[in-house]
């Protein structure tokens, strides 16, 4: 079967240690507050506004009609606090249109190994259930926690991606199918 005919649905993902909820309008309030931290906003293209975030929130739920796609937040399996999120959402960044991994999370829960958990089950999904054959991500290369993040997963590093809003080039790092060792 293949990606089209999988089990691709909205719906919650979990681990021993997170859960994983589908972004919806209802996360604003707390997506509105964390797109506006600048420790969280660091190495990206800046804060963003109200509505922006919206749009956000639109191209997340948008991104669940791809294969393999879609945007989460993140939260300890025991609690309901927020913590960051994570998600496969298709762009074309010049090499066509493909899904991209985004994770961010609130500066308290990092160096815990949560992206880490929250990436794999994304990953897993996409490559297992869904048929993606391939994944890319663009990094700072300046974030040297998220690069060794992205090399623990299995990402390599492709070229550089020089986004609008930046004064120097992202690395483009992609991951395929068969390298995932999920």
């Amino acid at each position: 079967m293949t990606g089209k005919d999988q089990d691709c649905t909205i719906a919650p993902l979990w681990s021993a240690n997170i859960s994983l909820s589908p972004v919806v309008q209802g996360h604003a309030g707390f997506l509105n507050a964390f797109f506006k931290d600048p420790e969280v906003m660091a190495f990206s293209e800046g804060l963003r506004d109200d509505s922006a975030v919206a749009r956000w929130i639109d191209d997340a739920q948008a991104s669940f009609c791809t294969p393999g796609g879609g945007a989460w937040l993140i939260s300890e399996s025991s609690e309901a606090n927020y913590l960051g999120y994570v998600s496969l959402m298709p762009a074309d960044l010049g090499w066509g249109k493909e899904l991209w991994l985004g994770c961010r999370l609130l500066p308290a829960s990092w160096g815990q190994g949560i992206a880490a958990e929250a990436c794999s089950l994304v990953l897993e999904r996409a490559f297992s259930l869904c048929g993606t054959k391939s994944i890319a991500a663009t990094l700072d290369p300046l974030n040297l926690p998220s690069r060794r993040l992205a090399h623990r997963l299995g990402f390599q590093e492709e070229g550089s991606y020089f986004p609008a809003a930046y004064d120097h080039p992202d690395g483009v790092y992609r991951i395929k199918k068969e390298q995932w060792h999920g």
